[in-house]
């Protein structure tokens, strides 16, 4: 699957998309529209890292996510760009 079919896969089933790939952020970017798309920009990228910034992803920030959102996890700050984004 190419990542615009995976972007709309989740955007029909109503899923949140968590990728390491820069390249689903511009997607979403220019398509303005959910899903919410987490990337994950940690140094050490092991399911535990990443599932402990999750949660914590999760937790303080389900009403953007549910309203579309593309948050950026790095390992001390999370940026999040709640949709739609406007260019710069």
């Amino acid at each position: 699957m190419v990542e615009p079919d995976i972007l709309e896969k989740a955007r029909i089933e109503g899923r949140i998309l968590l990728t390491m790939d820069l390249g689903f952020g511009s997607l979403l970017a220019a398509s303005s529209q959910l899903p919410s798309v987490v990337i994950f920009r940690l140094d050490v990228e092991t399911p535990a890292r990443v599932n402990a910034h999750l949660a914590s992803v999760l937790a303080g920030y389900q009403g953007q996510l549910e309203t579309g959102a593309l948050p950026s996890v790095r390992e001390k700050v999370v940026r999040i760009r709640v949709l739609p984004m406007n260019p710069d």
